[in-house]
């Protein structure tokens, strides 16, 4: 059984912060602009009354003004979950161009509150993909749990590329979660990588990335190979797929900073190889002629809300050819002003078994370490009961 929590405590809402949503959703409707101020309102009012602002309160006063956030919170997730306001700011995108393709992973688009926003490459929220309590009860997973630099090395190329910290809750106490992972992304238990909480606390960022992961090989050297160059440095194909369906939860909502931001939707130069990468994806088929594409994606974190997208196409099983990586999928987390919690799923494409038949030696070392030390992580403490 997954644990339950007490709301958190509201962080007080600053009028800059609402000014600031305003620019962010310049086409909100008046009813969801309306909700959000009052939300804002609420939320200070109630920070005040704990703080003793108001001077010493009577307990039913207090009380009364947290029953007025609970309501302001309500209306504003009843508003946010209807049809309008999810096409805003994103589009709702029919799902022809999605069914007909061949080159991603077909998630189970029935799951409630699929909504497709981008079309190169595919990118989907789920809207209410976590309660209230379940939210809550994987943001005191995450405080009661040792952190641990995200990055697992330092990156000499890049330093300072990801600067949030990490945890891995032991798989058999988020079960219900991966299970419902599974659902939405037609896969099995089997093929997600342990569960990810990530805190982002502010000025930590992660900087431009692929989910992309060979493990050892580098892109460059995998680039190299779909192109055919025989040159010192270019390892052997490795005879292992990458993670190919990324699914990330946010677990609170983030007023400033925090965004993730796909910034390199037409893919030139976005990773090493990307024009390599480029060449060897297939054309998406179906659907209108032109495929609706932004010039850019930055989604706002909320609470509960799942996005999911496609690090590489799918593996040979299904279109032939390797697990190629999209350049049009790299993206970023902006920097955090308010704290951000988010869980983070990796699937694959096969069963993440290190013990499995045929994976090459160099590949089995790194995985187990991989492995070993998130169950390191993991087993160092419990969700809270």
């Amino acid at each position: 059984m997954h644990a339950r929590m007490q709301r958190p405590r509201p962080r007080r809402a600053k009028n800059e912060s609402m000014r600031g949503w305003r620019r962010e959703h310049p086409h909100a409707t008046p009813e969801h602009t309306a909700a959000k101020s009052a939300h804002f309102e609420a939320c200070r009012t109630l920070t005040d009354a704990e703080s003793g602002k108001f001077g010493t309160m009577p307990a039913r006063m207090v009380e009364a003004v947290r029953r007025r956030e609970v309501a302001a919170r309500q209306a504003l997730h009843a508003v946010e979950s209807t049809s309008v306001s999810r096409s805003t700011p994103h589009p709702d995108l029919p799902l022809d161009r999605y069914l007909s393709q061949r080159s991603v992973h077909r998630i189970n688009t029935e799951f409630p509150g699929v909504q497709l926003i981008n079309e190169e490459p595919f990118v989907f929220l789920i809207h209410d993909f976590l309660s209230g309590d379940e939210c809550a009860s994987l943001l005191a997973a995450t405080r009661a749990m040792e952190p641990r630099p995200s990055d697992r090395q330092e990156d000499v190329e890049q330093p300072d590329r990801r600067t949030s910290t990490s945890r891995w809750p032991p798989s058999d106490e988020v079960r219900w979660l991966r299970e419902r992972i599974a659902s939405a992304t037609a896969t099995m238990v089997e093929q997600l990588e342990p569960t990810k909480l990530s805190h982002y606390a502010e000025g930590q960022l992660f900087k431009k990335h692929s989910d992309a992961s060979f493990l050892g090989e580098k892109m460059w050297a995998y680039a190299a190979r779909l192109a055919g160059v025989d040159e010192d440095g270019v390892q052997a194909p490795c005879g292992w797929p990458s993670r190919f369906c990324t699914l990330f939860i946010y677990l609170n909502d983030v007023e400033s900073g925090g965004r993730t931001r796909f910034l390199w939707l037409d893919g030139a130069d976005a990773m090493p190889g990307a024009g390599i990468f480029a060449q060897c994806l297939e054309p998406l088929t179906g659907g209108s002629a032109t495929p609706s594409t932004a010039a850019s994606l930055s989604i706002t974190p909320r609470a509960g809300l799942a996005v999911v997208h496609f690090p590489c196409t799918a593996p040979a099983a299904e279109t032939g050819g390797d697990c190629i990586p999209d350049p049009r999928a790299m993206h970023e987390s902006e920097p955090a002003v308010d704290d951000k919690f988010i869980v983070q799923q990796f699937v694959w494409p096969v069963s993440v078994d290190p013990d499995a038949a045929g994976l090459h030696e160099d590949v089995r070392r790194e995985w187990v370490a991989l492995l070993s030390e998130q169950g390191a992580s993991a087993s160092s403490s419990k969700l809270p009961s």
